[in-house]
């Protein structure tokens, strides 16, 4: 019996005795001689060291989200106000190349350049005209100094249509209606350019001076080259918008009233 309490003791002796842990949260069991031992069988600094990786990680992560769009804005602003410049002024160089290289005829015979307030005149009659060296233009319906004129354009456009122009006492602004010994059809541009009064002509030289007039303004700018002022009004741009928006009047119909001017160049 005694045996077998030494026994029972003895094994109970020999179990490994914990203690609590310490303030690192290491656990130590105690030695046969009462002493702690310095090895420990669990450890939760390993983990704290995983969880201060894994914060740090976090924290790069979420910088990185706003710090690179940032960088990336930053870098993109840069370009742009260092590059923009430079190809403002390469885009600046193109017309006068393509006119140079496109159209040297045209550019023999207009070779003012176009200047900020320098004005040309034509007077005001078709004599006063003649005199300052100005050319009647029948599709701008206009006596325009030789540097407004475009030759070629204009030429383009009259092979259109024999262009037929009447003077009319009638007190009608539609001349389909009016019969011919009330309305006088004029011959030809030269006849028309010194016509003082109203004229007459058919919708459809109303719709192609607009297209005429447009691609005269488009080609004066891309060659730089001078403009009869009134194109560069928005006013006549919106006249020509709603002419052609009118689909009602057929072409052929004698509604379109003319007034021969004398516009600054």
């Amino acid at each position: 019996m005694a045996d077998f309490l030494h026994n029972k003791k003895t094994s109970a002796e020999s179990q490994p005795q914990y203690s609590p842990g310490d303030v690192n949260g290491d656990f130590h069991h105690p030695r046969a001689d009462g002493s702690e031992s310095s090895s420990c069988c669990w450890s939760a600094a390993p983990n704290r060291k995983r969880r201060r990786q894994y914060f740090t990680y976090v924290v790069l992560a979420i910088a990185a989200t706003f710090i690179i769009p940032v960088l990336l804005a930053l870098g993109i602003s840069v370009g742009v106000i260092v590059i923009w410049p430079i190809l403002q002024t390469m885009a600046a160089s193109l017309p006068n190349q393509t006119a140079a290289v496109a159209a040297p005829a045209l550019l023999q015979t207009a070779p003012g350049a176009f200047k900020a307030g320098s004005e040309f005149r034509c007077g005001n009659s078709s004599a006063e005209a003649r005199s300052m060296n100005c050319v009647f233009d029948l599709m701008s319906a206009a006596w325009l100094p030789r540097d407004c004129f475009d030759q070629e354009l204009n030429a383009e456009f009259m092979e259109l249509d024999p262009w037929e122009f009447y003077t009319s006492d009638a007190p009608v602004y539609d001349l389909r209606d009016v019969p011919d010994s009330q309305k006088t059809l004029l011959a030809g541009p030269e006849a028309i350019g010194d016509s003082p009064g109203s004229l007459w002509t058919s919708r459809r030289f109303h719709i192609t001076h607009c297209i005429y007039s447009w691609k005269q303004m488009h080609r004066s700018i891309e060659r730089g080259w001078k403009m009869e002022g009134t194109l560069a009004t928005y006013h006549h741009t919106e006249h020509c918008s709603t002419a052609l928006a009118n689909t009602s009047v057929p072409l052929d119909a004698i509604v379109t009233r003319v007034e021969i001017s004398f516009p600054a160049c």
